[in-house]
């Protein structure tokens, strides 16, 4: 009895860490950390120019999709609105699967889409330190939810982030709550703290000042009321009005001196269910609206440049400059004229910046070399290869074209012409393609090693239930001894690569669970027959047609409660 409990405990284990391994498959597959450690410090030059804005205010309204902020024209942000159609411009963010706080705020202001092994700490700690445009700038300030800030703050290392937060018992998901109140703490702790004299001095005498309000009240109401109830309206207006308090008070402080541009957006859409974390367009797409200075009004850019796309705003056809959401970084960095932050991968939008062609143009640089920095970090790990012959035709496409194109903008005697911006964006777009195909190296032969993993773990768990009591005893010296030799190869190749331990664990995972099955191979074909393959094949397909119907109808019954409830 001792022997049996033994063994099926070695069999428990065994398959608790098979199954945590095809878990873990899901981000070695899909995800690579975007964060790369000791990467070169920007040169000097970096910051040495005088910026179009000496400091930028970011507002961002958490949970509101761009449908919720056009509805009516925009009419429940008449400020808003207002300053689209005199002086600013408007577009869409786009952001990126999860659709959560922490990975949209994450992307606005580091310029990376999330980290994946910051999920195991439940989006709220940062697995790695990250570089970010509040630790580039002279000094930040902070309003908002505890959640968010601690993500940028740390008054252990960043002296020059202020962040003021409320207390996690504010924040209340209870069908009674006045989500409001959540940003109306924010509007009045910003006032409060501008109102005194000391802390009016660096606001006006500094340069690269980042102020940042978080407004979660947005968030908060659609989850309780949806993003389509009146109490959701409600908290939006409250929000644009709290947003002209703010505004006209740093312009009162300022003495309207045209050095501060404004910037307000979303790190995330909803469904109409008060759901968001997926890919639906209610959740990736988000308003972006920019003023101020250094921003472009949106009358002042040429057609040549519009998207051909359009929104009505009050009875206006504005037109629409879309963005990634990580592309916000690089904006701020432009306008405080910072160095972008390490690990970004936006691309600055420079259809939104107002300022003279070499401006924009040498900060279309700093962007690429940062960009590059990045390329060459990811190029220099994989050109360790012992092997020479298995670098691919991919691998040396991209170090030609983009070394070529890198000392095309460094030898570029007119910095600002139009043919160093067509080769900047080739140089930008290049290297970013190279980044993102290394950082999925493997994925095609994780994939492929995973899949036949997981369908031999279906077969040995099938011999199980076939009562193959011997499927181990099967397995004889010499089979056993191939598989070892097999092993061994698999690890030798991948350790003269220098890949990581991890893929070469993965990669040696399928041989492991394939050869108690080719051991047993007669015993399976008895049993897996034509007529098997055909009943599995139905049953599965009977499984996918209901999930299917059940997805459809889950998409049509809220899409008719709100049609009733608009004509209602």
């Amino acid at each position: 009895m001792t022997s049996i409990a033994s063994k099926n405990f070695t069999k428990l284990v065994f398959a608790i860490i098979v199954h945590v391994l095809f878990l873990l498959s899901i981000f070695h597959i899909y995800f690579q950390s975007p964060v790369l450690q000791n990467l070169p410090e920007p040169g000097l030059d970096a910051e040495d120019e005088v910026a179009v804005a000496d400091r930028v205010v970011v507002f961002v309204a958490d949970g509101l999709r761009a449908e919720s902020f056009l509805k009516h024209g925009a009419n429940r942000s008449l400020f808003l609105q207002d300053i689209i159609l005199s002086k600013g411009i408007f577009g869409i963010s786009h952001t990126r699967v999860p659709t959560e706080s922490r990975p949209g705020h994450v992307a606005l202001f580091a310029g990376i889409y999330e980290d994946p092994s910051a999920v195991f700490k439940g989006w709220k700690k940062n697995p790695v330190n990250f570089d970010t445009v509040f630790n580039r700038s002279y000094m930040s300030f902070a309003w908002g939810s505890p959640d968010i800030l601690s993500i940028f703050s740390n008054e252990e290392k960043e002296h020059n982030i202020h962040a003021h937060h409320y207390t996690d018992d504010i924040v209340s998901f209870s069908g009674n709550s006045n989500t409001s109140a959540l940003d109306t703490w924010v509007f009045d702790r910003v006032k409060e703290y501008y109102l005194l004299p000391e802390n009016q001095i660096t606001l006006i005498n500094k340069n690269k000042i980042i102020v940042f309000l978080h407004l979660l009240g947005l968030d908060t109401a659609g989850h309780v009321h949806k993003p389509y109830s009146s109490l959701f309206s409600e908290n939006l207006v409250i929000v644009d009005k709290g947003i002209q308090q703010t505004v006209n008070l740093i312009e009162k402080i300022t003495k309207n001196d045209q050095k501060t541009a404004y910037i307000f957006t979303s790190d995330h859409g909803m469904t109409d269910k008060g759901s968001h974390g997926s890919g639906h367009p209610s959740e990736t797409e988000t308003p972006f609206v920019a003023w101020g200075a250094g921003i472009k009004y949106w009358k002042n850019i040429g057609k040549k440049q519009h998207h051909n796309k359009t929104v009505m705003i009050s009875q206006t056809s504005v037109p629409r400059f879309d963005m990634n959401q990580a592309d916000v970084t690089p904006l701020i960095s432009a306008l405080l004229s910072l160095a972008v932050p390490k690990n970004n991968c936006g691309i600055l939008p420079r259809q939104y910046l107002n300022a003279s062609m070499n401006y924009i143009t040498r900060q279309a640089w700093k962007n690429a070399e940062q960009l590059y920095q990045q390329y060459y970090f990811w190029k220099q790990k994989f050109s360790k290869k012992q092997f020479q012959w298995s670098f691919t035709n991919t691998e040396k496409k991209f170090e030609s074209i983009i070394e070529n194109l890198r000392q095309e903008t460094l030898a570029a005697a007119d910095f600002h012409s139009n043919e160093m911006e067509t080769k900047l964006d080739s140089y930008i777009q290049t290297t970013l393609e190279a980044i993102e195909y290394y950082q999925t190296y493997f994925k095609y032969e994780l994939f492929t090693a995973f899949s036949l993993s997981m369908l031999g773990w279906i077969l040995i768990v099938i011999g199980h239930v076939m009562d193959i009591q011997s499927m181990y005893k099967e397995i004889t010296r010499a089979f056993k001894f191939k598989t070892l030799l097999i092993l061994c190869a698999i690890y030798g190749y991948n350790f003269l690569q220098n890949n990581p331990l991890h893929v070469t664990v993965f990669f040696m995972l399928p041989v492991l669970l394939w050869t108690p099955v080719f051991a047993n191979f007669k015993k399976y074909s008895i049993v897996i027959n034509r007529k098997t393959v055909v009943q599995t094949v139905l049953f599965v397909g009977c499984i996918e047609l209901c999930v299917g119907l059940v997805g459809l109808l889950s998409s049509i019954i809220p899409a008719s409660i709100i049609c009733f409830t608009d004509v209602l």
